[in-house]
């Protein structure tokens, strides 16, 4: 079946990327990178510049408690502390420090280097081909992902 063997070289291929980017970072992971992306640009944001720990979970997508479990491994390195809500005593906001600000940029800096020379090698018109493509794969799986659930 040839549908078969795309699945099997679409998921290699995914994996393979993903194991590039864990050569990229060297002082954090590329989980606590998305992390720390989302709580950067929650910051910067000048109307809501603090990001709960519920919102976090669901901005990465991943649950509360796997959240809460990165967040305490994170404020024991001093890369991000959590403030407790003036207003609310049940809502605790998340924030990076001034070291965890720092490693995101140095890390932030690599990613942004890393991807300008793939994007410069690759090209403009493959670049655009290949994202115009990759969302609608992405797509088309999570329109998949709707029906299956409906059918279950």
């Amino acid at each position: 079946m040839e549908n078969g063997n795309h699945k099997e070289q679409l998921f290699n291929l995914l994996k393979k990327i993903k194991k590039l980017n864990f050569f990229l970072l060297k002082e954090i992971n590329h989980s606590d990178y998305h992390m720390f992306k989302v709580i950067n640009r929650i910051q910067n944001n000048v109307d809501a510049p603090q990001i709960n720990v519920s919102d976090l979970a669901e901005e990465l997508r991943i649950s509360v408690p796997a959240v809460s479990k990165k967040l305490k491994s994170l404020e024991t390195k001093g890369y991000v502390e959590r403030v407790i809500d003036k207003n609310n005593r049940r809502n605790t906001f998340v924030l990076l420090t001034k070291e965890g600000q720092k490693k995101f940029d140095k890390a932030k800096r690599v990613m942004d280097e890393y991807m300008y020379r793939v994007f410069s090698a690759m090209g403009k018109e493959d670049i655009e081909t290949f994202i115009r493509l990759s969302y609608k794969l992405y797509n088309i799986m999570e329109n998949e992902v709707r029906n299956f659930a409906e059918d279950n």
